[in-house]
């Protein structure tokens, strides 16, 4: 594995839009007194009023057929962690969305009778959102060695809810209709037909950090930064996810931050961030109201409901409001040569010693899985004839 991949040069490598639509419509909804919107088409509307500060902004591309980076459907009831990954490694390129797509395996749980295998998994396609949760599922329980001492000691395993029965022997299959998660066009894998079920351990799932066994830093054995650092670098993305979390009164590390923002959604790179006092993952996707230097005083950022919520980046911070930001999670910043000398990530951190995007812990080397196939154009020439 690399941390660069020079091999796909298209889709992924170009810079964020800017926009600066004319014509503003100054009869346009408000998303919520500005602080969030229904859909897309409201917060296209409502960034291009007359009432406005400032009428730049800018959004990570459309990518396939999404108008930005947003989850393919509503939200598991436990899974915000996945709907904030599995987004960012498909608009990367790792995997793809195909409506009516089925993807079937086994995998193994810890049960109280030792590993059991649950058969005829359908997460719908590789890399979905479906497919991380069962991953993490079989990650903790087999390769991390999930034990059970009075009561499991990772995540899901110690809801009573993951399990059919009350000796937590047998995954719970129990049928959740699709139409809690699932609208016309978003079907896939358990929910490839309109009226099917999906089995309720998904939900179940979730990830975070905060244990004893799951601790918030980079290097952590089990939980979040576990599974993007450790395990994920077998399949998408970079081992180099990490915590940013600027103190609420200190002006400088909330500037490095805006800095940071604006780096990643510059360079189309949507970022996984915590609200509400940590309660909740989203993703940001793009900033605006730039001030007189240049840099972004909120933040636009979304979860499975594909509404977006203005966030300020200077104000109302750490409280318990989806709006209120808590952490950034820098991820994946090593692609494409972010890191190496003269790159975007690089020039961030040789500009402040609050916050390094690119340090690895000691020990570490920063690995990032070269394979991104989807969305590039490849092209073969044969004897001067070029095929598609």
């Amino acid at each position: 594995m690399s941390s660069t991949n020079s091999t796909f040069v298209t889709a992924v490598l170009s810079l964020a839009i800017l926009l600066t639509l004319p014509g503003r419509d100054a009869r346009a909804q408000d998303c919520d007194a500005g602080t969030r919107c229904s859909d897309f088409a409201e917060l296209m509307t409502f960034m291009n009023t007359d009432e406005q500060r400032n009428p730049e902004y800018r959004l990570v591309q459309p990518r396939y057929d999404l108008p930005t980076a947003v989850p393919r459907h509503a939200q598991y009831s436990r899974a915000c962690y996945f709907f904030a990954v599995a987004p960012i490694l498909e608009y990367l390129g790792y995997s793809r969305f195909v409506p009516g797509a089925n993807y079937t395996y086994n995998f193994s749980y810890a049960s109280q009778d030792g590993l059991a295998s649950h058969r005829g998994f359908d997460a719908g396609y590789y890399l979905s959102t479906e497919n991380l949760m069962a991953m993490s599922v079989l990650w903790e329980s087999y390769y991390n060695h999930c034990d059970y001492d009075h009561g499991w000691v990772c995540d899901p395993l110690s809801r009573a809810g993951f399990y059919q029965d009350a000796d937590q022997t047998e995954i719970n299959t129990s049928p959740e209709s699709c139409a809690r998660r699932f609208a016309a066009g978003e079907e896939y894998g358990q929910c490839d037909v309109p009226g099917n079920d999906y089995e309720a351990w998904l939900d179940q799932v979730g990830n975070g950090c905060g244990s004893p066994e799951a601790p918030c830093n980079p290097t952590a054995g089990s939980g979040m930064y576990w599974f993007a650092n450790q395990v994920m670098q077998f399949y998408a993305g970079c081992n180099d996810m990490r915590m940013f979390q600027p103190h609420a009164d200190n002006y400088q590390q909330k500037l490095h931050m805006r800095r940071v923002v604006k780096g990643f959604i510059d360079h189309n790179m949507p970022i996984p961030v915590v609200v509400r006092q940590g309660g909740h993952f989203m993703m940001l996707v793009g900033y605006f109201d730039l001030d007189s230097t240049g840099f972004p005083r909120q933040a636009i950022i979304t979860d499975s409901s594909r509404r977006f919520s203005l966030v300020p980046l200077t104000t109302f911070w750490n409280e318990h409001d989806n709006r209120s930001l808590r952490e950034l999670l820098p991820w994946n910043q090593h692609l494409d040569g972010a890191c190496q000398a003269g790159g975007w990530a690089r020039t961030l951190d040789d500009a402040s010693t609050e916050f390094k995007l690119c340090d690895m812990p000691d020990g570490w080397t920063a690995n990032c899985v070269e394979d991104r196939v989807f969305g590039a154009e490849i092209t073969c020439e044969d004897n001067d004839s070029v095929r598609s």
